[in-house]
């Protein structure tokens, strides 16, 4: 964790301070900054002369000055590419210098967007944890420092816990994929612009509570897979390998993905639905059509059930919205209104097909064969059945 005065930095100046110190210790000089000279640095930055200083650590004055002048400014200067005489002692200007969005220094603090009837998250939340605790613990820290616009701290941290469930359990959560592509898209957002890549907003709903989370990490997994390997175009083009290694996330084997534009990116908010078939709306779509302004938000895919996708189609369609489904199959979803079938667009096949060809299925592989019964599982109550 950062130092008190780092924290003080991060949170006054809203300045992403480690990552700036790794910065530095990429210069020629190639030796690890100190401690004090961390300190000193934080000091400066929250306004603090050199004489306060000296009296904090029990320095001279001329000791603090030795340390600025020999170790700290020809670092900066070298980072920054200016000369050590425009910034020794203008510690306004440096600030100035790393708040601006083209340096990559400025922290952009994430949106809370949860309530008593809402949860989503870019990063700032996990809603998949292994039993492994090593694990969970990157994965709380990845969480505060995404809530902090520590974007690339939190990369690191995902990407630790990414590796290291692949090594105990043979394959990584989706959900940690899916937030390593959102942080290195809100880490690397100013390149991305300059280098005219659109950044596009979709939601995936998915019902963690049910099943104990096993149908909403294997559509996640899906979801991660193709927002990786459209983004890994991104990616290359603005050289981000040398600062991660890709192969570290990159999947097996990868889709096929005909004429798809190379300069697009994908950021994916993952929505809990609770699932409440018995609710008389959705308050999840609800809360997410409400949201979509302010995220700009394209498309959503979900929801699970058929029941839950109906009542959010309605909200959906009401407000502009995109819903592409993977899973539900009801019949009614097949004769929508005129605003809603232009919002929805289905993957699977409906129930009345499904009936249909099970039907003929059984009705050949039962013919003329006595005494044979086939169970009809019925429920009145959901549209699926």
């Amino acid at each position: 964790m950062p130092c008190p005065n780092c924290q003080q930095v991060i949170e006054q100046l809203n300045i992403n301070i480690d990552l700036f110190f790794q910065k530095l210790e990429t210069t020629s000089n190639k030796r690890q900054i100190s401690e004090l000279d961390k300190e000193i640095i934080c000091q400066s930055l929250l306004g603090h002369s050199r004489q306060h200083i000296a009296q904090i650590f029990n320095l001279s004055d001329q000791q603090i000055r030795d340390r600025l002048s020999n170790n700290i400014y020809p670092r900066i200067a070298e980072l920054m590419q200016i000369d050590q005489e425009q910034i020794a002692g203008k510690w306004v200007k440096l600030i100035n210098l790393l708040l601006h969005p083209n340096n990559g220094y400025k922290l952009q603090i994430a949106p809370q967007l949860n309530n008593d009837n809402f949860q989503g998250s870019f990063g700032r939340q996990i809603f998949l944890y292994p039993p492994n605790q090593d694990i969970v613990e990157l994965q709380i820290q990845a969480n505060k420092f995404y809530q902090q616009g520590l974007y690339y701290q939190a990369l690191k941290c995902f990407i630790w816990a990414w590796k290291k469930e692949k090594e105990i359990y043979g394959i990584g959560n989706p959900e940690f994929l899916i937030y390593i592509n959102n942080c290195l898209i809100e880490y690397k957002k100013s390149l991305f612009k300059e280098k005219n890549i659109n950044i596009y907003t979709l939601a995936v709903v998915v019902p963690f509570y049910h099943n104990q989370g096993h149908v909403a990490s294997e559509i996640l997994r899906g979801i991660a897979q193709i927002q990786l390997q459209i983004n890994l175009q991104s990616f290359e083009r603005i050289s981000l390998e040398k600062e991660i290694n890709l192969d570290e996330i990159k999947p097996d084997k990868l889709f096929t993905l005909n004429n798809t534009d190379s300069r697009i990116a994908l950021r994916i908010l993952i929505v809990n639905d609770p699932n409440n078939l018995y609710a008389p709306y959705s308050q999840t779509a609800e809360n997410l059509a409400n949201l979509a302004p302010q995220l700009n938000l394209i498309s959503i895919i979900g929801h699970y059930s058929s029941e839950m996708t109906k009542k959010a189609l309605q909200l959906y369609s009401q407000n502009g919205l995109i819903l592409v489904n993977s899973s539900s199959t009801s019949n009614e979803l097949s004769h929508l209104s005129g605003g809603e079938s232009l919002s929805f667009f289905r993957l699977t096949t409906q129930d009345s097909i499904n009936a249909t060809q099970l039907a003929h299925y059984l009705t050949e592989k039962l013919s003329g064969k006595n005494n044979q019964k086939v169970a009809i599982i019925y429920n009145k109550n959901s549209s699926y059945s």
